[in-house]
């Protein structure tokens, strides 16, 4: 959902979840004790004491998630009861595989240890797809960019369509690939833009991009719903949108916010500075700076976003994110022998440009955040938050057919 200041409010797009952990009476005699410490003569405690006691039962485990359903079940209460705290503590358990001091203690090793192998085993029988939408004005790298991520011709510079020059608006084009690495198998998607804002008048240019973003969701949602719904639902909605921002003194324009607007609530947006490496260290700070400036007043809001399984340390990474966005970034194909070291980069007037060199640009902050830290957490606030959302803000007519 979206408040007043067109922010998307993460714990109202969430349902409180269904309780069903059936305590044993060794843990119900754990959360006794720890609730009678700290009880009150009444038998009650204050609703602040609930947060303490339960990251208390759950060793620290304590995520964004489990606030939600703490705040949930203890809304317009003053104080609680046993009995209360119990339905929380339940709540929580259903939610969470950190059970901290309620952990059932064996004797010997039962072979659970094995998921990790089956799951690995698994995820390599079935593989991943992960789309992901670059789009921002001709010239800026785009195509150099998805080519240097993925260290191959994922989108070939060649492929231009004529007829775009007679286009008022920006098209979609799509392109697949199977990328194998180490037995992991994905299916990368990538979904091009040409003609946006490339027009005198780009008043409607992003129009077809909007209703791209919106059928992907629409279509897999009604898959989804339906009575002959498939095993496997094939998934096309875009998981990254890379937004390539111009690197100037003025930070972003009218149409980078009027397209950023209207699509940050459909799709994981992380903005990038393209051509970073014709600004100065200086120049690069402020116009990053004029950025986060106008995306914060338009109310735009970016990746990451919190998800249900956060941790502290889950937190911290991505608020290193937060800090660095928007990503510095520089692209280069073209690999270079120095000092006997081939490096991946651009020979300047000005000295060479290694685009994995974090001194030079944020493209490594780029490439982990997208492929080697968070590519699970981008499929996931797609299926969680973005669907919350499309379905709060979209009525799709007979959702069972």
């Amino acid at each position: 959902m979206m408040d007043g200041n067109n922010r998307i409010s993460f714990r109202d797009s969430r349902p409180v979840p269904l309780r069903n952990v059936h305590l044993t009476p060794p843990q119900k005699e754990i959360i006794t004790n720890v609730f009678n410490s700290a009880a009150d003569e009444d038998g009650t405690i204050e609703l602040e004491e609930v947060e303490k006691l339960t990251a208390q039962i759950l060793n620290g485990a304590m995520s964004d998630a489990i606030l939600d359903i703490v705040f949930d079940l203890t809304d317009e209460k003053d104080k609680i009861n046993l009995d209360v705290f119990l339905e929380v503590i339940e709540a929580v358990l259903s939610r969470t595989c950190n059970w901290g001091s309620l952990e059932t203690s064996t004797h010997g090793p039962v072979g659970i240890d094995s998921l990790v192998d089956q799951v690995t085993q698994r995820a390599k029988k079935r593989g991943f797809a992960f789309n992901i939408m670059v789009a921002g004005r001709s010239g800026l790298g785009k195509t150099t960019l998805v080519n240097t991520l993925f260290r191959g011709p994922v989108i070939d510079k060649g492929i231009r369509n004529e007829n775009s020059e007679n286009s008022q608006t920006a098209r979609v084009e799509t392109r697949t690939h199977v990328i194998e690495e180490g037995g992991m198998r994905v299916k990368l998607s990538i979904t091009d833009t040409p003609g946006f804002g490339d027009k005198i008048n780009n008043t409607d240019c992003f129009k077809p991009v909007l209703e791209f973003l919106k059928s992907q969701h629409e279509s897999f949602i009604l898959a989804d719903l339906s009575k002959k719904r498939p095993t496997r639902i094939p998934d096309s909605r875009v998981h990254a949108l890379l937004y390539f921002i111009e690197p100037s003194a003025y930070g972003l324009k009218e149409l980078d916010i009027a397209f950023l607007r209207s699509v940050h609530h459909l799709v994981n947006v992380i903005p990038l500075l393209a051509k970073s490496d014709g600004l100065t260290l200086e120049e690069r700070s402020n116009a990053k700076m004029l950025v986060c400036d106008a995306l914060d007043r338009a109310g735009i809001q970016t990746f990451p976003w919190p998800l249900p399984d956060d941790d502290d340390s889950d937190e911290e990474t991505k608020q290193v994110i937060k800090a660095n966005l928007p990503f510095a970034i520089v692209g280069a194909t073209d690999v270079i022998t120095i000092d006997g070291q081939k490096q991946r980069g651009r020979q300047t007037s000005c000295g060479f440009v290694d685009v994995d060199n974090p001194k030079h640009c944020e493209f490594s902050l780029l490439r982990d955040t997208l492929i080697r830290t968070h590519m699970l957490d981008l499929m996931d606030a797609t299926e969680t938050i973005r669907r919350a959302i499309f379905l709060d803000c979209v009525c799709i007519p007979n959702p069972v057919i």
